[in-house]
């Protein structure tokens, strides 16, 4: 599971896209934990046009994942799925550019808030979906940036969201970073993917 806007163009040429799983530092060469794509699949109705409405794609794979104790199964929202009660932090994951103006080597990890969708909208002042999800460092010091796109926003064990798009430059506009909201896409993983939907209801959620 990715953002579309990262493999949109590979839909006629997967095998050019490789996955790596298992790691915390990113590596080049070509070991196991590197898993070739066998298909990419874009939601159909994915719009960079239209504020990166519907930012999701699955990636599958050659070969199935060998699960192990440092890979495993994301757990995903019930579908419709929204952040509520007190706790409002979230975590964004990923490897893009740092402070230091390059793409990290190693795993980065940022707690951020949830900024509610009214107050979201307020700030962006530009088109923004029920679909999407916000959030941000209270203070705005940091910020996922260029090559975080596609990874994970978690909350309590769960992926809520995948990294779509920011205002730039990256923790200098003090913006909300938007993203993909997994609880309203629940029916497009199930279908595109070998999940058994046990107990799944999917039903429509409220959306702009």
């Amino acid at each position: 599971m990715t953002a579309a806007h990262c493999v949109n163009i590979f839909t006629r040429n997967a095998h050019a896209i490789s996955v790596q799983v298992g790691r915390k530092t990113i590596s080049k060469l070509v070991d196991p934990s590197v898993y070739v794509a066998e298909e990419i699949i874009p939601h159909p109705e994915y719009s960079a046009q239209n504020d990166w409405i519907n930012d999701i794609a699955v990636i599958k794979l050659r070969q199935p994942l060998v699960f192990s104790q440092t890979v495993q199964p994301v757990s995903l929202p019930p579908v419709c799925y929204e952040v509520s009660g007190p706790d409002k932090t979230v975590t964004v994951l990923g490897w893009g550019v740092t402070e230091h103006g390059r793409l990290a080597d190693i795993l980065q990890k940022l707690n951020y808030s949830f900024v509610p969708f009214p107050d979201c909208f307020q700030q962006l002042r530009r088109s923004i979906y029920r679909t999407q999800i916000c959030a941000a460092r209270p203070n705005y010091n940091k910020a996922e940036c260029d090559g975080d796109s596609g990874g994970p926003l978690m909350y309590h064990g769960m992926q809520i969201g995948i990294v779509s798009w920011s205002v730039k430059p990256c923790a200098v506009a003090q913006y909300p970073g938007v993203f993909t909201q997994v609880s309203y896409y629940i029916k497009f993983l199930y279908t595109y993917t070998d999940l058994e939907p046990a107990d799944v209801e999917f039903r429509p959620c409220g959306v702009k």
